[in-house]
């Protein structure tokens, strides 16, 4: 599914185009990874109004932050598995669009041996 099949479904402004589709034009407007939000939204089936609900809340966030930040918590939103406003929000709140992806994916990545905890076939004779 994507914004075209979904945004026929609704009602076309008066210039045209749906909400929806509006809406993804200014998501593009702020940042690529806004714009995949707004897809990853539309991907997971959610219905046509929450949709355009949440589009519209994150792109309100532009009242607060600005751009380069709300698309990096975006960015960084896009690497969960929970896609609502909330998540995006509390990226921002806590400035954790601020601290670079890979150091964080770099950071949990440790390693403390090749079998440390596993287990031997030893461990399950019944």
């Amino acid at each position: 599914m994507d914004i075209k099949s979904i945004s026929t479904r609704i009602s076309p402004t008066p210039s045209g185009l749906s909400d929806l589709q509006n809406l993804y034009e200014h998501a593009l407007q702020v940042g690529p990874s806004v714009a995949a939000y707004l897809l990853k939204l539309v991907s997971l089936g959610y219905m046509e109004q929450r949709i355009i609900d949440g589009a519209r809340a994150l792109l309100s966030l532009q009242k607060f932050y600005d751009n380069k930040r709300i698309d990096g918590a975006c960015e960084r939103a896009l690497m969960g598995s929970k896609c609502n406003f909330e998540v995006i929000k509390n990226i921002l709140l806590n400035n954790m669009d601020r601290i670079p992806i890979k150091s964080i994916m770099t950071a949990g990545n440790k390693t403390t041996g090749d079998t440390e905890y596993l287990r031997g076939s030893e461990s399950f004779n019944l």
